[in-house]
């Protein structure tokens, strides 16, 4: 039922505040349209640090998952993989929001299910989804 879904959103978003409370770096994961994107914009809204949350996606439909913007305008992307490999095509996206950016862009990231670190150029990495937890 959709009335269902208001308290579990609530709860989940209060799970996330209080993970951002003492730790810099929550990972939203769920399946595709599940409403990740929401939640984390919903909770940076109510959050004391001074960004946005957006997303990328061109006419070309080369796409960002996440685009965190500070309070300064900078641009970090944020594309997160299930695989354990990246492929060319998974660097499309951040290199796409790199080109348009231009100097508004610091860096992206590709969080994947791999076992190494892997630096692609200046500003991009790809890194173990296992990185975020130590």
């Amino acid at each position: 039922m959709e009335g269902d879904a208001i308290p579990y959103e609530r709860a989940l978003q209060e799970h996330v505040a209080e993970a951002l409370s003492d730790t810099p770096v929550v990972l939203i994961a769920g399946p595709r349209q599940a409403g990740k994107t929401t939640l984390a914009r919903r909770s940076m809204a109510v959050s004391d640090r001074d960004c946005r949350l957006l997303h990328y996606r061109d006419h070309d439909q080369v796409e960002v998952d996440f685009v965190i913007e500070d309070g300064a305008g900078r641009l970090v992307g944020v594309e997160v993989k299930s695989g354990a490999t990246i492929k060319a095509a998974d660097l499309r996206g951040p290199r796409r929001l790199a080109s348009i950016a231009g100097e508004r862009w610091v860096a992206s990231v590709i969080l994947y299910d791999g076992t190494e670190p892997l630096p692609f150029s200046d500003g991009l990495w790809a890194l173990r989804l296992a990185t975020l937890w130590g």
